[in-house]
């Protein structure tokens, strides 16, 4: 085992022999730290941050070179996924289109894949801190999670963020993971894709919890679908099953309270169209602007349970009616038979005959 840090002293403590070697011949009172890699991820010490390192190759224009280059980049943490989601929608098109793995791909697809390609360089210049605690924060008293989520005809996907408050209210956001994800090529409803992003924060809401050692307050999700919101909120109308199913995952990892609707221009989320390396920087990595501010400025919208009934997603009543005998007729039933048996046998008997009549 070899020993790195961003920390020129705490290297120094460490024996030569047991640093790492990109270290070991390292002026580490002038020289700048080297950038590495911890568990596949690119790791620039000297910043403390995250980054992408991507050789550029030739890969032919084929369904099988662009597969290969989406799987050159390392994303386990979804940091890059808008920028991803393009490239990933373009081979799902291929795909639908039933072209080989070594078919010439159409000239509009290789258009928008050499523009996706020219731009592939500038992740080098997304940087993601490493460390949840700002180094301009002293005396953190608060930790939140915040997770939004939004979906679209082409997929649906959330993006979590780690919002950090020190002793004097100030406030400082940065991103902790995302997942994204094509919707399938079977037609789906834009509300059931909501609620699949919805059950996905949640899912994410738990892992992070787990694996993120800070004393975390409160986890609070957004989403800019109010039909999520009020099936969340309802608690008297049955769904269908596939409605109920998530809603029963969204109810057992959260509360109702700890939802709240944020505007679409607002949600960081709604990566629909895509975003360039350059754009990640802004509202996606380091999360919406209303989080950097008091809790008083944060948007405002309340959610009631009720909801139109012609909703399809809801089961409809059913309602039985039945029609009861006489209590003269029962009690004669009763004491002229000595059991039930005899009784049902009869009863079939009378109803046999009254079918020929």
């Amino acid at each position: 085992m070899k020993w790195i840090s961003n920390r020129p002293g705490v290297i120094q403590a460490v024996s030569v022999e047991q640093r790492a070697k990109t270290v070991i011949s390292l002026d580490l009172d002038h020289d700048a730290l080297p950038v590495e890699r911890a568990l596949g991820v690119t790791w620039d010490t000297e910043h403390d941050c995250f980054t992408y390192q991507i050789t550029p190759r030739c890969k032919p224009l084929m369904r099988r070179g662009i597969l290969s280059k989406i799987a050159s980049i390392y994303d386990p943490y979804g940091f890059a996924a808008p920028f991803v989601m393009n490239v990933k929608m373009l081979l799902r098109e291929l795909t639908a289109l039933k072209l080989g793995f070594d078919d010439p791909i159409p000239a509009e697809h290789r258009e928008r894949w050499l523009k996706w390609k020219e731009c592939l360089p500038e992740m080098s210049k997304v940087k993601v801190s490493r460390c949840p605690n700002p180094a301009e924060l002293e005396g953190v008293t608060d930790y939140e999670l915040h997770h939004f989520s939004d979906a679209s005809e082409r997929g649906y996907g959330v993006v979590s963020y780690l919002r950090t408050v020190d002793s004097r209210g100030n406030a400082r956001c940065n991103i902790v993971m995302a997942r994204s994800t094509l919707a399938t090529m079977k037609k789906v409803t834009i509300p059931r894709l909501e609620l699949m992003a919805a059950t996905l924060a949640v899912t994410l809401d738990a892992m992070i919890r787990r694996e993120l050692e800070l004393p975390l307050s409160e986890s609070i999700f957004w989403t800019d679908s109010t039909i999520v919101l009020h099936y969340i909120c309802n608690v008297d109308k049955r769904f269908c099953t596939f409605v109920a199913n998530g809603i029963a995952t969204i109810h057992d990892g959260s509360q109702p309270r700890q939802w709240r609707h944020v505007s679409t221009d607002l949600d960081p989320a709604d990566v629909s169209p895509g975003l360039k390396p350059d754009e990640l920087s802004d509202r996606w990595i380091q999360g919406p602007k209303f989080l950097w501010k008091p809790k008083g400025e944060w948007p405002i919208h309340q959610v009631t349970g009720n909801y139109g009934e012609n909703d399809p997603e809801m089961k409809s009543e059913a309602v039985f009616a039945t029609q009861a005998e006489s209590a003269t007729t029962i009690d004669e039933l009763l004491s002229r038979y000595s059991s039930w048996t005899r009784v049902k046998k009869a009863v079939a008997y009378l109803r046999r005959v009254g079918s020929f009549l």
